[in-house]
């Protein structure tokens, strides 16, 4: 009786690519806080540049940016660093609310709950 020889290595979909794993370097971390970084706040301008400067090949952060889970731990940076402002925003809207614009009205009205966000209907 012949035992199976188990699959070591996944086999790759046309439609999900599998990516492969990715240590968790300093680099990494540093290529991620570089991505949710607004360019005109980077001290390194371009990718190429944070290539060079790490030690990186290009090919290797554009490798990172495909990986699963990539994009999502950049969004949260992201979110993270906004938090702060959020008062700062909702302090904006209610003033030009204040002042006359239709649409901040509507959104101030909706955000503190007078009003509900109703969905247009299209009749066939």
């Amino acid at each position: 009786m012949k035992t199976k020889t188990p699959i070591l290595t996944p086999i790759q979909s046309e439609i999900y690519k599998i990516p492969p794993a990715i240590k968790l370097t300093r680099e990494y971390e540093e290529f991620i806080r570089f991505c949710a970084t607004p360019r005109v706040l980077r001290e390194i301008k371009t990718q190429r540049d944070f290539a060079k400067k790490f030690g990186v090949s290009e090919d290797t952060l554009t490798d990172w940016k495909k990986s699963f889970g990539f994009l999502e731990k950049v969004r949260q940076i992201i979110l993270d660093n906004e938090k702060d402002k959020l008062s700062d925003v909702i302090n904006g809207l209610y003033r030009e609310a204040v002042r006359g614009n239709p649409s901040a009205v509507r959104l101030w009205l909706q955000y503190v709950g007078e009003i509900e966000l109703k969905k247009i209907k299209k009749e066939n």
